[in-house]
């Protein structure tokens, strides 16, 4: 599931009430764009255990959301509510930046006992 997030409490809510976030804080950079892509695939993928949370930093005027994006485009994994990977920038190839994601995400998940099915 695909979820865009306006608000730092619309943000806080998702990751406790969520077992897995994966967190795009993106704008409309070429690096954005692509790595908005790679985070969307896992939902077009049916992958059914990560909601992903995209952060428009171009349209958010919450300030307490925008002070956590100190980077973009930025990536984070949340499991439990609790910060578990972090990916700062993207090579802005739409392939490369979603296998290096992937990849990523699916080593972390894997430490912590949770089969990812791609």
């Amino acid at each position: 599931m695909v979820v865009y997030v306006r608000d730092k409490n619309e943000l806080e809510d998702l990751i406790r009430r969520t077992k897995i976030v994966l967190v795009v804080f993106a704008d409309k950079s070429d690096e954005s764009r692509s790595i908005s892509y790679a985070a969307r695939m896992f939902e077009r993928l049916r992958e059914p255990i990560i909601t992903v949370a995209i952060v428009d930093t171009t349209e958010i005027r919450d300030r307490r959301l925008l002070a956590e994006a100190t980077t973009t485009p930025q990536v984070r994994l949340y499991i439990n509510g609790e910060l578990v990977f972090e990916q700062k920038g993207g090579m802005g190839y739409y392939h490369k930046d979603f296998i290096v994601l992937k990849e990523g995400i699916k080593s972390v998940l894997a430490g912590r006992g949770v089969r990812f099915l791609l």
